[in-house]
């Protein structure tokens, strides 16, 4: 009798289910990404080159982050706000169109603060997270050498909040500690400039961040 309530205890453990770690609490962390920036401009007017030129350019970045979970049962809800210094730089020579044009694009910083929804498993945690993104783009096109010349564009700057979204997935190393792999895009309204001769173009803005990271939770 006992080597058969022995068994039945041991298959009732081995069948229980597996309860989520406990993903509560604050954390703080660190990140290291590809980031790659994208930009469309549009020439409503025909004056350059009638149409539209989407471009991207890709760079290795870094950046911080700090957020707050709530866990009940398996489900995690929480926020995150985090900060990427950019870092991409995208230069266009079009020397060969005339007249001469030289486009430039950067992504200078990212700010984002979002909300988290995922499903804990074991040590693992699958999230979707969206909210807000405050970039900060710097264009400019710059036609014969001379800013002044009435192709040009002044410089401008993009600082308006668009969109972020984006899916990840955790592994919680140790009580203190999860490594995290992130997918985060974000995108950003249709900015209308003009040449210093009056002609319009159209620009737009997205950014989206592959992103390998470390978390500390307390």
């Amino acid at each position: 009798m006992k080597s058969v309530l022995k068994a039945l205890a041991i298959a009732a453990l081995t069948t229980a289910p597996v309860f989520a770690q406990d993903w509560s609490g604050h954390y703080l962390g660190v990140t290291g990404s590809v980031a790659t920036l994208r930009t469309a401009w549009t020439d409503v007017d025909f004056d350059w080159f009638g149409g539209t030129i989407d471009q991207r350019r890709s760079n290795l970045n870094g950046g911080v982050q700090w957020g707050y979970n709530k866990q009940k049962g398996g489900t995690v809800l929480g926020w995150e706000l985090d900060y990427r210094p950019g870092h991409v730089y995208m230069n266009t020579d079009f020397g060969n169109l005339p007249p001469a044009l030289e486009k430039t694009d950067v992504l200078r910083h990212l700010v984002t603060l979002r909300g988290r929804a995922g499903l804990a498993v074991d040590n693992a945690l699958a999230y979707l997270t969206a909210g807000l993104a405050r970039g900060d783009f710097k264009h400019s096109l710059i036609a014969n050498g001379n800013p002044a010349d009435g192709s040009s564009t002044p410089t401008f700057y993009n600082k308006n909040l668009g969109l972020a979204y984006g899916v990840g997935l955790e592994h919680r190393v140790s009580d203190r500690y999860s490594l995290r792999l992130e997918y985060l895009g974000a995108v950003w309204p249709t900015e209308t400039t003009f040449t210093n001769g009056g002609n319009r173009y159209d620009q737009k803005d997205r950014v989206s961040f592959l992103t390998v990271g470390l978390n500390i939770h307390y």
